[in-house]
């Protein structure tokens, strides 16, 4: 990377200048690969990569990126943190934490693999079994942004190792982040009123005691969702005086069980940022068993409109952490679903994420580029081979030597069974008229029989749609969300049945076969000329009988209807 110009440095080019100085080895080869993972994301290999617009380098650069580079990761992590972008004056920065795998089934030399969770959506697996497979797990730190949006800012992302979990590795970037962006110790120093902290959004497997313990000294505020079955307790009652030791928790509080909840210190209800309807209560002075000293309010966000289906919930339950009150419960209504729309574009399956998201426009793509390529090649197909049909036509046309070609037409009828006298008629017959000549060529050399011309446009509509249709059916699981293993045992047999419906009949293809070869019969069935009686020739000659002939019979002169396939 040539660091040395003389234009003013913008944004992006002095992020990159930092970025560039983070790499300490392998630079300009980490460098470029850094860009065309950025700007390729088709690329599947690492060919695929070192073929990208932006990787400025030969292959083997790639290898040597991989191999070779060394980053110093704690000055990245200090560069996303001062990119990072900060919140109006007065306002919160939004983070959100999240686990996320990368399935690595096949690597069995990957140091440190483990066992990682993965979404069995559509499997089936046996009972009491995890979906889990070897892999690695990683944990990423991100700013949720105002609005919606695919871009997503990153703050931290590492792996867990085997020996750590998620839990503990989030609070230990939580830890090294949250001084660098809160606002409290700046307010109180100008003597302003303090209480701007980071906000963390975490979802369900942070809604833990060792979580609540292991951030408990943090300076941030958190939502963290929880599981409705989680049992918390309200402040132990005074001591009564009795012998004994005195009750250490209070009431239970059960998100599932009503009759543990009791009036609520706070509610609202209004619209969401969808429009829907939602009411939000909230209760204060809670703690959990295993750290009673550390308070924590439960918060319950009622959707009645839901469908109370898997990622519609009609009830969902959160803990507010940190010791510091609500914001307004307005606000809150609108602020978790944020985190969905930044997460989902983070971390290491983000790319998966998008991919099952675009999964139908893909399937469709696909199998209409097949339908398109089938029908061009099947038009191109009848093209062409109507077009070497009228050459070969052609060429039996332009024919110079007559008595050549009568002898060839001779041979062929000999083989049909023809032969003496009703041979010779025959080839007399025939040759009598240029164009009759002609066609007994075409239709007994060639193989040609006189059939409706067949349109290269109608077969390659024809060849397209069916193969549009044979796609669709399989992937209607798929289009339609219900990628079931019925539903795609029963695509597979409709598709099975429509192609067994659609198969041409053995009769068809003999037939067929058998004007192509300008025979009536197999050769073992048709009788040799010297086995036919001399009886029989001449019944067949007095009452005109022949037998029937891809493309016509032969009216003789004589009256008679003579037919090259009528041997005896």
């Amino acid at each position: 990377m040539d660091t040395t110009t003389s234009t003013p440095p913008t944004a992006l080019s002095a992020y990159r200048r930092a970025l560039y100085a983070c790499f300490t080895r392998a630079r300009d080869a980490l460098f470029d690969l850094c860009d065309a993972l950025a700007t390729d994301p088709a690329a599947r290999s690492f060919v695929a990569l070192s073929q990208a617009p932006c990787f400025q380098r030969q292959w083997p650069s790639v290898y040597e990126a991989l191999e070779d580079g060394r980053i110093e990761c704690t000055a990245l992590r200090a560069l996303f943190q001062a990119t990072a972008p900060r919140p109006a004056a007065g306002a919160r920065t939004v983070l959100a934490l999240d686990s996320s795998p990368i399935v690595r089934p096949y690597a069995r030399t990957a140091p440190d693999r483990t066992l990682v969770h993965v979404p069995a959506a559509g499997q089936v697996l046996p009972p009491h079994t995890a979906p889990v497979r070897p892999g690695w797990a990683f944990s990423t730190l991100v700013v949720v942004p105002p609005a919606p949006s695919s871009w997503t800012h990153i703050l931290d992302n590492q792996r867990i190792p085997s020996d750590q979990t998620a839990l503990t590795v989030g609070a230990a970037q939580l830890a090294a982040l949250v001084p660098t962006c809160t606002q409290e110790e700046e307010q109180e120093a100008d003597g302003a009123e303090p209480g701007v902290r980071p906000l963390l959004l975490a979802d369900g497997s942070y809604g833990t005691a060792g979580w609540v313990e292991a951030t408990a000294d943090l300076a941030l505020d958190q939502l963290v969702r929880a599981a409705s079955t989680r049992v918390l307790y309200r402040a132990a009652p005074p001591p009564t005086g009795k012998a004994g030791a005195p009750r250490k928790d209070g009431d239970r509080f059960k998100g599932s069980d009503p009759a543990t909840h009791g009036e609520p210190d706070a509610a609202w209800t209004g619209p969401d940022a969808h429009g829907q309807e939602v009411t939000v209560r909230c209760w204060g002075g809670l703690h959990r068993k295993e750290c009673r000293h550390i308070p924590l309010t439960a918060v319950c966000l009622t959707r009645p409109a839901a469908t109370n289906a898997k990622g519609d919930l009609r009830e969902t339950w959160f803990w507010w952490l940190g010791g510091r009150p609500l914001p307004p419960l307005a606000d809150l209504a609108r602020l978790y679903p944020r985190r969905f729309d930044s997460v989902r574009h983070t971390g290491p399956t983000s790319v998966v994420a998008q991919a099952h998201a675009t999964l139908p426009l893909v399937v469709l793509s696909e199998v209409t580029a097949g339908g398109v390529s089938m029908a061009l090649g099947g038009y191109l197909s009848a093209r062409t081979e109507g077009d070497i049909l009228a050459y070969r036509i052609e060429i039996e046309r332009r024919e110079t030597e007559p008595e050549e070609e009568r002898v060839e037409l001779r041979d062929i009828y000999r083989k049909k069974g023809l032969n003496g006298r009703l041979l010779d008629r025959v080839i007399a017959h025939q040759t009598a008229d240029h164009d009759r000549w002609l066609n007994a060529l075409v239709c007994d050399k060639l193989g040609v029989v006189e059939d409706e011309p067949v349109s290269p446009l109608r077969q390659g509509i024809q060849i397209g749609a069916s193969f549009v249709l044979g796609g669709l059916i399989p992937t209607l699981p798929v289009l339609f969300g219900l990628p079931t293993p019925a539903m795609q045992s029963a695509t597979y047999g409709l598709t099975a049945l429509i192609a067994l419906e659609l198969r041409p009949s053995r009769r068809a293809t003999a037939s067929r076969d058998r004007c192509a070869t300008g025979s009536n019969s197999s050769p073992s069935s048709r009788p040799a000329p010297s086995s036919a009686p001399s009886s029989a020739r001449r019944s067949t000659q007095r009452s005109g009988r022949g037998v029937h002939h891809p493309g016509r019979d032969v009216h003789h002169p004589d009256g008679a209807t003579l037919h090259p396939h009528s041997a005896q």
